[in-house]
């Protein structure tokens, strides 16, 4: 295992991190929380402008260093293992990102287990631009019932980001949210008609394909019982959530794929890969052992510690 010594780790450099709510050390003494408990899938926020907080190459790591974890919490750098590395790299580039990562083949690195896609996304791209120009004109004019919900959805009020008529494939989510793969539909009359119901059908069976749950609410729901539809949808998050905790994994550099996805660092978020390059390297590699964790979080992606 081993990275190369220009990878970047953010450090915690000594200033208050009560602006997290919590700066004292856990039981074991040896980690402390940073931006809460746990991931479970759902973005807890990003590091970047944090006080006291910035990004040193690995090969400058030194023991007691305060790095993050994947949970977002502090731990103490144990020791670095240097090496020299006389063999293949493999480099990992990222979708929307100018950091790439670059690594020994049997390194490990968090990704996340996608299901295979039986349908494919819109290869027109005359039909994609249509979609979203009828997405835009839907999101300028929410009926009453989808205003009502978008108020309750936005703005992470239930704990992960909601996106309102979301172009997914040929069709557009009344709200939909990438981080746990959920999409909300708002059924009107409408839907209650034989031909229109078969097409909610295709429609649904189209996105659990792609692995994204569907949850139907009807329009008299939203307004006799906002509380309780809401209630509802948040009890599906935390258990959709979990679900998604349970599909993050390791996984060795040389296994990945261009498309699959990997756990990008700071932010914590699903990342797809745009490409992968082999290359032929001859130089040192680092290994971080970090006290009571296994994990451990770079500029690009989070990868496992000794």
């Amino acid at each position: 295992m081993g990275v190369l010594g220009e990878t970047q780790i953010p450090v915690y450099t000594g200033n208050s991190l009560s602006s997290h709510g919590n700066n004292s050390q856990s039981d074991d003494g040896n980690s402390l929380s940073a931006c809460g408990e746990g991931w479970g899938g759902v973005n807890q926020g990003t590091m970047k402008g944090q006080f006291g907080v910035r990004k040193i190459p690995i090969q400058f790591l030194r023991k007691g260093h305060l790095i993050f974890d994947r949970r977002k919490k502090l731990h103490k750098v144990n020791k670095i293992v240097q090496r020299h590395y006389k063999g293949q790299i493999i480099i990992i580039n990222l979708e929307k990102s100018y950091n790439s990562i670059i690594t020994t083949p049997t390194h490990l690195i968090l990704s996340r287990r996608i299901k295979p896609l039986k349908v494919r996304f819109n290869s027109d791209k005359r039909l994609r631009e249509k979609t979203r120009k009828r997405a835009k004109e839907l999101r300028k004019n929410l009926t009453h019932t989808e205003r009502l919900l978008w108020n309750a959805l936005r703005n992470r009020n239930l704990g992960v980001k909601f996106r309102r008529q979301h172009p997914v494939g040929p069709y557009i989510a009344d709200f939909y949210s990438p981080e746990i793969a959920l999409v909300i539909e708002i059924d009107g009359d409408s839907h209650s008609i034989p031909g229109r119901r078969d097409k909610d059908i295709i429609k649904d069976k189209f996105l659990k394909d792609l692995d994204i749950d569907v949850i139907r609410i009807f329009d008299s729901e939203i307004i006799d019982n906002l509380d309780g539809v809401i209630w509802r949808i948040d009890s599906i998050i935390k258990k959709r959530g979990e679900r998604v905790k349970r599909l993050i994994r390791w996984c060795g550099a040389r296994k990945l794929r261009t498309g699959d996805r990997i756990i990008s660092g700071e932010k914590l978020e699903s990342v797809r890969i745009s490409g992968i390059e082999n290359m032929f390297a001859d130089e040192e590699v680092y290994d971080i052992d970090v006290i009571s964790s296994d994990s451990i979080i770079t500029e690009a992606c989070v990868i496992h510690a000794l």
